[in-house]
């Protein structure tokens, strides 16, 4: 296996891989032109151990509604502060958003969670919490309307996802320059 060393980041021994990439470029700019009056969808999805690199609007959208509904890091007023922040910012560019319903249930403990009719995941979710507080500082309450475009929009920022239970090694293949903010977690 091989091992590699980075700065500021945590490490534990779990096998799953996720860095969140955003570039902090104006190339998002050109993506936002061209898609005026649309809207972008936030639904459900499932990132568990695949090996992959997801940088289309759609996908990185589901990635974060996902987390933001299945981490079980905000409520149900905390998430609907989310959303509205969310069509807030995107309708400041001419767009629009839609989010897939999600609904609270209740353990038998009494403690509530939010989840998905259709079964939605990101591995290890709850360890998103440093994205999402620079993303949704306050619990929620706010917005860094600048992550949530440079995310979404910027053809440079990207997703990675990996394991590390078979031989197959792969690592973000695209050069990152300075303008870049690394979200990783290796869990």
């Amino acid at each position: 296996m091989k091992r590699r060393v980075r700065k500021s980041v945590f490490e534990t021994n779990s096998s799953s891989v996720h860095t969140i990439t955003i570039s902090t470029s104006d190339a998002y700019l050109n993506v936002i032109a061209n898609l005026k009056d649309n809207v972008i969808g936030f639904r459900s999805g499932q990132f568990g151990w695949e090996h992959e690199e997801y940088d289309d609007t759609e996908t990185k959208a589901s990635y974060l509604w996902t987390g933001v509904v299945t981490s079980n890091l905000y409520d149900k007023d905390q998430i609907e502060k989310i959303k509205d922040n969310i069509r807030s910012v995107l309708g400041a560019h001419g767009l629009s958003a839609w989010f897939e319903d999600y609904k609270i249930e209740t353990y038998s403990d009494g403690k509530q969670y939010s989840s998905f009719k259709n079964w939605s995941y990101i591995d290890h979710s709850s360890c998103l919490d440093d994205w999402f507080d620079a993303m949704f500082p306050n619990h929620g309450d706010d917005i860094n309307g600048d992550y949530l475009l440079w995310y979404l929009f910027n053809p440079e920022s990207f997703i990675h996802t990996s394991n590390d239970n078979d031989d197959y090694d792969r690592y973000p293949t695209r050069n990152v320059g300075d303008d870049v903010m690394q979200f990783c977690k290796y869990n």
